[in-house]
């Protein structure tokens, strides 16, 4: 696995709950312009985050703090990947969350 990202409101305390979860903080930066404005799907991304190494060293968990665009979750016609978009609207819309199947036990 190369790594998780959580959308946090403050990234500071987030940073400090992981850590205390035994998280090690690898590093911290912001980012902006087109790139991440593709790789996100929305227009005008400015972001912190901050990268985190699990403690088997295994995994990754990245913690990312919007500061742009602003939280749009009460226009009704808003894309689905819309900063705070209720997931009850995106189903709304006709896009359904996708079951999986139990694994088969293997012979």
């Amino acid at each position: 696995m190369e790594h998780v990202g959580i959308v946090v409101d403050d990234l500071a305390p987030a940073i400090e709950f992981f850590v205390e979860l035994g998280l090690v903080l690898q590093g911290e930066g912001a980012v902006e312009g087109r790139w991440v404005d593709r790789v996100v799907g929305l227009e005008g991304v400015r972001v912190d985050f901050a990268m985190m190494q699990t403690p088997g060293g295994n995994g990754r968990l990245e913690l990312v703090k919007f500061h742009s665009p602003s939280n749009q979750g009460d226009n009704r016609h808003a894309p689905a990947n819309t900063p705070g978009e209720p997931p009850h609207r995106i189903r709304r819309r006709g896009h359904r969350r996708r079951r999986r199947r139990p694994a088969s036990p293997r012979r």
